[in-house]
């Protein structure tokens, strides 16, 4: 694993046991305490940066109603479920204290105000680099000269394969965290999108590149 790829993966929390490889992202070592100490899942997911969908907000009604459309495709035995039993499933978990992997993985998905990734990434306190062409090329440069080492233990942002990075212009790496960040709460690879774009597509991977690259 590149020094790079060690460095990042010790500031992102991983969430132990969590199928679907969900991941906790936060660079304040208190969080952990917070979690620790925790009594709910709604507690938990909160200390995330998490905001669980809310009955009584009305601006949560279209994120209530696309859970409930993703909720019935991933659960065929509730294909017939209404917003009422699902608000009232989420609900059923918020309040629970002793909390499976099934369960926090299910409320993450279906009970929180969905985020895209770049969204995600601000809420949980890193700061997404500027894709656009004239913006920080150097640091561009850079972080695309470390992908480019591959290597055991690599973080592939999607489907860029590490020799396709190529410098000095930067922009394949560049326009894939364009692509990357873009992505919504539903995206099939979320989890693992999330986990490599604090890598390679933020402000905080960039100051983590060894010493001598930065």
């Amino acid at each position: 694993m590149s020094k790079l790829a060690m460095a990042s993966v010790a500031g992102v929390g991983s969430v132990a046991g969590v199928s679907g490889g969900a991941y906790l992202l936060t660079r304040n070592s208190s969080n952990a305490l917070e979690i620790e100490k925790s009594k709910t899942l709604r507690t938990r997911l909160e200390s995330e940066n998490y905001t669980p969908l809310d009955v009584d907000n009305v601006s949560h009604k279209t994120h209530w109603d696309t859970s409930l459309t993703k909720y019935k495709v991933q659960y065929t035995s509730k294909n017939t479920w209404n917003d009422s039993q699902l608000k009232e499933r989420c609900s059923e978990l918020f309040n629970k204290e002793i909390i499976s992997d099934g369960d926090y993985t299910e409320a993450r998905k279906y009970c929180v105000v969905p985020r895209d990734i770049s969204g995600r990434l601000n809420d949980t306190g890193f700061h997404p680099l500027s894709t656009e062409e004239s913006q920080e090329s150097t640091k561009w440069t850079k972080l695309s000269e470390e992908y480019k080492k591959g290597g055991d233990g690599f973080k592939k942002l999607g489907d860029l394969e590490h020799n396709k990075a190529s410098e000095p212009s930067s922009s394949a790496l560049r326009e894939k965290c364009k692509e990357v960040l873009k992505k919504d709460h539903w995206d099939a690879d979320y989890d693992s999108l999330l986990e490599s774009s604090t890598v390679w597509c933020t402000e905080e991977g960039f100051n983590k590149l060894p010493i001598g690259n930065a």
